[in-house]
């Protein structure tokens, strides 16, 4: 059985994946009743959740615990549920700490208790990743990847932790770690430039960077958090100077909500909890060399300034 902790996108997002997936009841915390109650989407979920007094009493029903909440508070939650002994599989959103040095630590940590784990990096899951794989098996000039959008802390002017590359938030660390850990999936591995911009350091509101790897073509990316236009474009530009597009949308989802008026994003979510059916040494190598891209995408950074 499922746990969940987390009263935003573990509820909307994840609540539904795991139900549709397992067709079992979820435990939760009363903590989360009343958001559950307010939010008309999971109205048909109501009769597939136990409730508990408690998120100590939740875990200590679960088999399983998915943990979304802001990551400064992740990794006391994480080693709490590491520390029950009928909890065999987790599963972490990304980042999973705000720097990519206690991720590599919490990461290892996770791997030495023996538990089975996946990190909520979701671009993974999606169809363009797939033919993008497919793609770089041709030879290509070079990669490019623009995502461009107007993140809902600067739309509604909202003071969140969601702003702050302290927290674990920001162009790079909440939004570019998608980008991050798709590229080391892929095989790249070495950083040639990496810049943040924003109006304060602590709140970046853009990133570019550049990114090598052997046999791979450079990978150019930009993220814009405070664009006035929605796009998401994958694309590589062939030896020949034509351009390939791999995914050209205003999101790197296909849809914003499901036929069931779900998040758009609960159906790779699904694909992520049915990823445990699959080998964990791939994922274990892939967190690994996610939180390593992640440092030296900072350490550029930091060099640059």
């Amino acid at each position: 059985m499922f746990t969940i902790v987390g009263a935003g996108f573990g509820l909307y997002g994840y609540l539904p994946a795991v139900i549709n997936v397992s067709r079992n009841k979820v435990v939760l915390a009363e903590q989360y009743r009343q958001t559950i109650e307010s939010r008309p989407e999971l109205e048909q979920y109501k009769e597939s959740i136990e409730w508990r007094p408690s998120i100590a009493e939740a875990f200590s029903l679960a088999s399983a615990a998915i943990i979304a909440i802001p990551p400064l508070a992740q990794g006391k939650l994480v080693e709490q549920a590491l520390s029950v002994k009928g909890i065999k599989k987790l599963i972490i959103e990304k980042p999973i700490l705000p720097r990519p040095d206690d991720s590599s630590a919490l990461t290892e940590t996770i791997i030495t208790k023996s538990k089975r784990f996946r990190v909520g990096y979701s671009f993974l899951y999606t169809d363009w990743y797939k033919e993008l794989k497919k793609k770089l098996q041709s030879p290509a000039f070079s990669l490019r990847i623009i995502w461009s959008f107007k993140a809902d802390h600067f739309f509604r002017d909202k003071e969140t932790w969601k702003r702050y590359h302290s927290a674990g938030g920001g162009a790079l660390r909440f939004y570019g770690i998608h980008v991050i850990a798709t590229l080391a999936s892929l095989g790249y591995r070495e950083v040639i430039f990496s810049r943040l911009e924003g109006e304060t350091p602590d709140q970046p509101e853009s990133w570019s960077a550049c990114f090598t790897g052997r046999t791979l073509p450079p990978c150019e990316v930009y993220v814009s958090t405070n664009a006035d236009q929605s796009i998401f474009h994958v694309e590589t530009l062939e030896p020949d100077g034509g351009m390939s597009l791999i995914h050209r949308e205003n999101s790197p989802f296909a849809v914003s909500r499901t036929s069931q008026g779900q998040d758009g994003r609960v159906p790779v979510l699904e694909r992520l909890i049915h990823s445990f059916a699959h080998d964990d040494d791939e994922y274990i190598g892939l967190y690994q060399a996610t939180n390593d891209l992640w440092k030296r995408a900072e350490l550029e950074e930091n060099e640059a300034n």
